[in-house]
């Protein structure tokens, strides 16, 4: 069963690139199962699947 972290209201300058590195440093997020990323004009959010 995996369970879905939400990352809302990240400044909109916030890239994949950004979050997609600081998961990779963070322990629990290595093992991560899924990971979009959607961002527009005034915030950016990020949703991972961690098992």
């Amino acid at each position: 069963m995996s369970c879905f972290i939400r990352i809302a209201n990240l400044p909109p300058e916030t890239t994949e690139q950004q979050v997609a590195e600081f998961l990779e440093q963070e322990p629990g997020f290595k093992d991560r199962t899924s990971f979009k990323f959607v961002k527009d004009a005034t915030s950016a959010t990020a949703v991972i699947g961690v098992p």
